[in-house]
């Protein structure tokens, strides 16, 4: 979708990050505050997204059955753009709190923007690749959100030699 576009993936196979137990999410919050300040250096301060499907029928919009956390360092917000799908965030306190989906079963969206504000909304029939399709949208690149058909293996590349030493590889 755009140049600035890193995935937090966790090593073990999880769903999404509301299968992750407390002590790795604690950790992947830690690696995600890093990712967005070295984004925030390089780049903009990054919005923050998950898809998080709660079984592989119920995808929440995710097209990838592995626990990914997207940071996309554009300046741009998508909050309001829920409502116009009729979506209902509902404002948290971190990203831990998406644990409760999986209490209730149900797929959900986690938002966090530029403000640090996170949101979680449910998503049980949602469209794959909702939330990079309101991004592309809203920056004018409304071709590339599939990123299937949109790989640019260039851009992947000059990121992981810009940020790579950042981040201890």
């Amino acid at each position: 979708m755009v140049e600035r576009h890193l995935l937090i993936v966790t090593k073990e196979h999880f769903l999404s990050f509301a299968h992750l137990s407390n002590e790795l999410l604690c950790e992947a919050e830690t690696v995600i505050e890093k990712a967005k300040n070295i984004c925030s250096e390089f780049y903009t301060i990054p919005l923050i997204f998950e898809h998080g499907p709660m079984n592989k029928t119920n995808k929440g919009g995710c097209c990838v059955d592995h626990a990914h956390i997207h940071i996309v360092a554009v300046n741009t917000d998508i909050q309001d753009d829920f409502v116009k799908y009729k979506y209902e965030p509902r404002r948290i306190k971190c990203l831990s709190n998406v644990k409760i989906q999986k209490k209730r079963n149900m797929s959900y969206f986690y938002y966090r923007n530029q403000k640090d504000e996170q949101f979680l909304v449910d998503a049980p029939l949602a469209e794959s690749q909702f939330m990079r399709k309101l991004i592309a949208l809203k920056i004018n690149a409304k071709t590339r959100y599939y990123w299937t058909e949109n790989l640019k293996t260039n851009w992947v590349i000059d990121m992981i030699q810009r940020l790579k030493p950042y981040f201890n590889c």
